[in-house]
């Protein structure tokens, strides 16, 4: 049995799999695509800081309403943040009344339908990305396949607990990890990701291990497996 994520691996045992049986091959990625318009990305985050990005369904489970909350909290400190939210959900419209409850329409831009292109260089060029993703019912992340794109171009993250975030995040080295139900602890998360620019750092270090994930190693442990 091969399992995408450590999560996984650990549902299936728990479901009576044997743990022997089972090996773990997480999702690869494609090398980076240079084909970018940064400067377009860079009029969108308007001299902000930070620079904040997100892709996803936004859905509940995403961790995006307790994101907002830490993000009212975190404007006391960087009130000139913006916070770019890429993705078309259920959740869109109760998003954007949340936003506007909190006055933070100046620091939040949806964009429902950008191109890949903006999409990637809208994650190129941000400081960090954020989804603090947690478990709604029966419905929870398998594997962080958004934090390693954006591991891919250089970008820390902070992830939720829940789900198979980990097994992209190193938590205090390629980013973070937090519980997504409480944004108290989502706010801790920005404030320390800001500190001394540890961003810069986790970042780079988010690229380097990117390169574990690149499809022509994932496709030899397939091959390796098959050969046993």
């Amino acid at each position: 049995v091969i399992a995408n994520s450590q999560f996984t691996k650990d549902l299936a045992i728990e479901k009576g799999v044997s743990e022997e049986k089972i090996l773990i091959i997480n999702p690869g990625t494609n090398p980076v695509n240079n084909d970018l318009d940064e400067k377009t990305a860079l009029e969108i985050y308007n001299n902000a800081n930070p620079k904040i990005v997100t892709v996803c369904r936004l859905e509940k489970r995403k961790g995006l309403e307790q994101t907002l909350l830490a993000l009212k909290n975190f404007e006391s400190k960087y009130e000139n943040f913006r916070f770019v939210i890429i993705g078309d959900g259920e959740e869109k419209s109760n998003l954007e009344k949340q936003v506007d409850n909190l006055n933070l329409k100046k620091n939040i831009i949806f964009l429902s339908d950008a191109s890949l292109k903006l999409k990637n260089s809208l994650i190129k060029t941000a400081d960090f990305f954020i989804m603090p993703s947690i478990q709604v019912g029966k419905s929870i992340e398998g594997f962080g396949i958004s934090f390693l794109e954006a591991a891919k171009f250089g970008t820390a993250s902070i992830g939720g607990l829940a789900g198979g975030a980990s097994d992209i995040i190193k938590h205090n080295e390629t980013g973070l990890l937090c519980d997504g139900e409480k944004h108290d602890e989502i706010y801790n998360s920005l404030m320390k990701i800001m500190e001394n620019d540890n961003f810069k750092s986790m970042g780079e270090k988010a690229k380097n291990f990117s390169e574990e994930f690149l499809w022509e190693k994932q496709i030899q442990k397939y091959l390796e497996l098959i050969k046993n």
